[in-house]
């Protein structure tokens, strides 16, 4: 399992180092593993399209904080 808890926000301006992060955790993670990703609604958003292209089965859990930030289980 691995948690990422706001690391993706330190990629949004470069996609393709976002899709390169993802698919060594793939490798990293195969055959039975998960990542949990902690950020904002709109860095979770684009981490959900990605881990569809990646072919992860992916979940979005609003915190119900009062704020934009989000999970993604995958």
């Amino acid at each position: 399992m691995l948690h990422a808890n706001g690391l993706l926000s330190h990629l949004t301006s470069e996609r393709c180092n976002m899709m390169n992060l993802f698919l060594e955790m793939d490798r990293i993670l195969h055959p039975e593993g998960w990542v949990i990703f902690s950020n904002n609604m709109g860095v979770i958003d684009m981490a959900c399209t990605l881990a569809a292209q990646v072919r992860w089965e992916a979940r979005v859990i609003d915190l119900q904080n009062g704020s934009d930030q989000r999970l993604l289980v995958c």
